[in-house]
């Protein structure tokens, strides 16, 4: 099978001289630049909360959970400015006589590996996040404790460890093809053929452990609370349910993104035009999981409620 992509090669005249143009492309980076920024507002102002005036204490939720939860939702901002950097941006054509001036090969490393380490940041963090809401559950606190405690380390180092061979791999602006126009560039990896490199099967195979423990996690989950719902109404004790059905619908909304990214990875299999129209969607999502659950999270919780 043939090459996927087109490089943009160094001082090729097309794309050296090409004349940006303002599309929907365009369009679409700025919306989402600008609705990301009260995301970015209310996720600083849940830590500046959690740091002055939640109290370890609390009965709504605890510390360490909520410290995951920031923990999460932070690098996932964080990795939508990858994201920006890797496509939106250079998608809109603005970047493409930079692309094509030559000298840009480093930067572009750095990119690609900046992009898979907050991508794998955000994944893990997810994990933890999840198996501290378990344990806790399932009256594991000493455990729970553990482990969050290791969780930030841990997260960094094995980032790191599946981020960093992909410094290794070909990387180049590209022309995407069709339904793209002309001068509408990626930047990435392992692009010389269809076939995956080693790092890209490595990712591919723990991106799927992550979402089956995902899985198996929300389903613990969701039958414990049951469970404990059915035992306080028996023994006729008060139960917290705004702030149980806030963190529920909190790691549905967590989890659905990460469906959709896993059918991705199926999709690119089926060919381009399928990947394409799934990489639109994860997009959405992506947005969704960032934008929607930190402000689902803030406006519903009744931490935030009182005063």
């Amino acid at each position: 099978m043939g090459q996927l992509y087109l490089f943009v090669n160094a001082n090729q005249t097309e794309y050296l001289n090409f004349q940006y143009r303002f599309d929907y492309f365009s369009i679409y980076a700025i919306l989402s630049a600008l609705y990301s920024i009260p995301s970015f507002i209310i996720i600083f102002k849940m830590i500046k909360f959690y740091i002055f005036d939640f109290k370890t204490s609390s009965e709504t939720i605890k510390s360490e959970i909520f410290a995951s939860f920031l923990v999460m939702q932070f690098f996932l901002l964080f990795s939508l400015i990858s994201e920006f950097l890797i496509f939106r941006i250079p998608v809109t054509s603005v970047l493409t006589p930079w692309c094509a001036s030559g000298n840009r090969e480093n930067v572009i490393k750095y990119w690609i590996f900046f992009y898979f380490f907050s991508f794998a940041l955000r994944e893990l963090s997810t994990v933890f996040f999840f198996l501290l809401r378990a344990l806790y559950l399932f009256n594991k606190e000493n455990l729970a404790r553990i482990v969050f405690r290791m969780s930030l380390i841990l997260s960094f180092i094995w980032s790191f460890a599946l981020s960093f061979p992909r410094l290794s791999d070909p990387s180049a602006c590209v022309q995407l093809p069709y339904p793209y126009s002309f001068g509408s560039l990626g930047i990435s990896a392992d692009i010389e053929t269809e076939t995956a490199s080693a790092p890209r099967r490595v990712g591919h195979f723990v991106l799927a452990v992550i979402f089956f423990v995902l899985v198996i996690l929300n389903v613990m989950v969701f039958a414990k609370i049951r469970e404990r719902k059915e035992l306080a109404s028996s023994l006729n004790r008060n139960y917290d349910v705004k702030a149980e059905r806030t963190l529920k619908a909190t790691m549905m909304l967590v989890i659905t993104p990460i469906i959709i990214t896993y059918l991705m990875i199926i999709g690119e299999t089926f060919g381009y035009n399928v990947a394409c129209v799934l990489d639109s969607l994860f997009q959405i999502f992506l947005d969704a999981r960032a934008h929607v659950v930190t402000l689902y999270f803030y406006f519903t919780h009744p931490m935030f409620k009182k005063k």
